[in-house]
């Protein structure tokens, strides 16, 4: 025998590959998850008319170096935003939830101030 045949080559089960195909599909299940409700909150604030400003629009007015989401994000069809502007009195997207779905940007709450409320 020779040193080559002599060496194990690598293998795995047939379990492993099962395993490890189920990993990664739920992985990129969550990550569709996110997908679909970053674009959920980005459809709303489009509804409701407030600020909502993509990264790639900064960047081309600014020239600024900023965060971008990866490309598996972008390749499920996310965007990565740069300013969101988050209306008064929405109850299903608090601003800290808009903060926790988009960690690359600006998240600011449009509420009325002390001087502005509504008697």
């Amino acid at each position: 025998m020779t040193a080559a045949s002599d060496r194990r080559r690598f293998r795995f089960t047939l379990r492993t590959l099962f395993v490890v195909v189920t990993m990664f599909a739920c992985w990129l299940g969550w990550q569709g998850h996110i997908v679909r409700a970053r674009k959920d909150v980005i459809a709303y604030l489009n509804r409701k008319g407030t600020g909502v400003i993509t990264t790639r629009e900064w960047v081309r007015g600014t020239g600024e170096q900023v965060q971008w989401n990866p490309f598996w994000r972008r390749w499920m069809g996310d965007e990565s935003m740069f300013l969101l502007g988050v209306p008064y009195g929405s109850k299903e997207f608090t601003p800290d939830r808009v903060n926790a779905l988009f960690p690359e940007a600006q998240v600011h709450d449009l509420g009325y101030s002390a001087y502005d409320e509504p008697e």
